[in-house]
């Protein structure tokens, strides 16, 4: 790592004579014994006022390290830092005050090498195995990566870790394309015209949006899903945060537990809307008799959405705990450790170090979360015995909808796609929204 400075023209020669910043025989080491990591080795430097001091350094070379702790957000292993005046070391809350940092944003890829997430994201799309591993290399070749290709993420820098998230997302855009944009766009296409998949469409202009705006049905099927949403999202993000920030302790049996959350969400909907049917039948159902009391849970209007609800639930909310497990263990343990330095305890450090710093995480769940509750289906039908507006539509959710449209007698796959333009406006509508809410996001770096 090296350093260049320059000397503003604004500053005066009274000022050129005094140190703002001196670092004095620092040293960072981050593990013990052969596993020890020297991020920072014997480094002593002046920075007078009205300089401007550049750190140059490969990725991986103890700028940021450098920079977290003159700023109070690490603790240095051994030497001084004086920071206008006073012992940095000593008094980091105080550093913190005079100083600060603009961190760079990071994709936390926790548990796997640089070349390892590369090459898992090829498979996924579906490459060879020598393909994606040809390719993989002259990624890091050209991100000059190769060093730390091996090195497990927990060890790298957030350079290196954004330079592998950079190579990571490259196979996706063939991918967003082919799946994503094409769809859409037949469907923007077929919303203008009558089509019942035997005749040849027929051009109808804005037809079929006149009609669905006209129709009473459609307008409740989109209150029910609203109230869908707002039944099962807070609830599912809720229960997903208390469950992740209790398996981040460690606590032993924690991964047990972590898969068990996880298994309802990687199981068809449909399966398990009807083991759930099961389960809440009013005569022979379990729940019923663990109550020792008879309630028609899909039968009851007041109900029925309710019960959906819970299940999705049910469902989603291992899904949740995994993304705000991995928010918690990608934020750094310098930041933990600077707040339980000014006397933090667990309550402060949730609620104003690590809730703050989940917010991307949390903008990310919510949105994905509200765009599943808009695309509720197959829960639905499965729970319902493939009738969706049971009972007296309170549970007849827009995808319902869009379903019975499409494929019912007769089949108007243009007035169904109409529905579905209009779910994608709103859904987009509600997501630009969130993003406003959240747009003073918090971003951190790992070690």
């Amino acid at each position: 790592m090296a350093a260049i400075s320059e000397d503003t023209d604004e500053r005066t020669n009274k000022g050129m004579n005094e140190d703002l910043l001196t670092i004095t025989d620092l040293h960072k080491h981050f593990g013990s014994g052969a596993r020890t990591v020297r991020a920072n080795d014997s480094i002593s430097m002046n920075v007078a006022s009205g300089q401007v001091v550049g750190l140059l350094g490969h990725n991986g070379a103890g700028k940021s390290t450098l920079v977290n702790q003159v700023v109070g957000l690490l603790r240095p292993t051994s030497g001084t830092i004086r920071l206008d005046g006073f012992d940095a070391v000593a008094r980091p809350a105080a550093a913190r005050r005079v100083a600060s940092v603009q961190a760079q944003a990071n994709i936390p890829i926790t548990g796997l090498t640089p070349q390892r997430a590369i090459e898992l994201v090829g498979r996924v799309r579906g490459a060879d195995r020598r393909r994606v591993r040809r390719r993989a290399e002259q990624l890091i070749d050209a991100l000059d990566i190769g060093q730390w290709a091996r090195t497990p993420a927990q060890k790298i820098s957030g350079g290196i870790a954004r330079l592998t998230a950079f190579a990571m997302l490259s196979p996706s855009l063939v991918g967003v394309g082919l799946f994503l944009l094409a769809p859409i766009f037949f469907v923007l296409v077929a919303s203008l015209t009558d089509w019942n998949l035997i005749s040849p469409p027929r051009f109808v202009g804005l037809d079929n949006y006149a009609h669905i705006f006209g129709d009473p049905g459609f307008r409740r099927s989109i209150l029910v899903t609203a109230a869908f949403s707002l039944m099962a999202i807070p609830a599912a993000v809720a229960a997903g945060l208390l469950i992740a920030v209790a398996l981040n302790r460690r606590l032993p049996g924690s991964g047990v537990f972590q898969l068990l959350y996880v298994l309802p969400w990687v199981c068809a909907p449909l399966t398990l809307g009807i083991v759930w049917k099961w389960l809440l039948d009013p005569s022979n159902g379990l729940v019923n008799a663990l109550f020792g009391n008879r309630v028609e849970w899909m039968s009851d209007a007041s109900l029925a959405l309710p019960t959906v609800a819970f299940v999705y639930v049910w469902q989603n909310v291992g899904y949740i705990s995994l993304f705000f497990l991995a928010g918690l263990q990608a934020i750094p343990q310098s930041v933990v450790e600077a707040a339980k330095l000014d006397g933090a305890g667990p309550v402060r450090l949730l609620t104003r170090i690590r809730l703050p710093m989940l917010r991307p995480t949390t903008f990310f769940v919510l949105v994905t979360s509200f765009i599943s509750s808009f695309q509720a289906f197959d829960l639905v039908y499965g729970l319902t015995g493939g009738n969706p507006g049971y009972p007296g539509g309170t549970t007849d959710v827009v995808a319902a909808q869009i379903y019975r449209t499409a494929f019912g007698a007769p089949n108007r796959i243009g007035r169904a796609s109409a529905m579905a333009v209009v779910l994608l406006v709103f859904v987009v509508a509600a997501t630009l929204l969130q993003q406003r809410h959240f747009s003073k996001r918090t971003v951190y770096e790992r070690e």
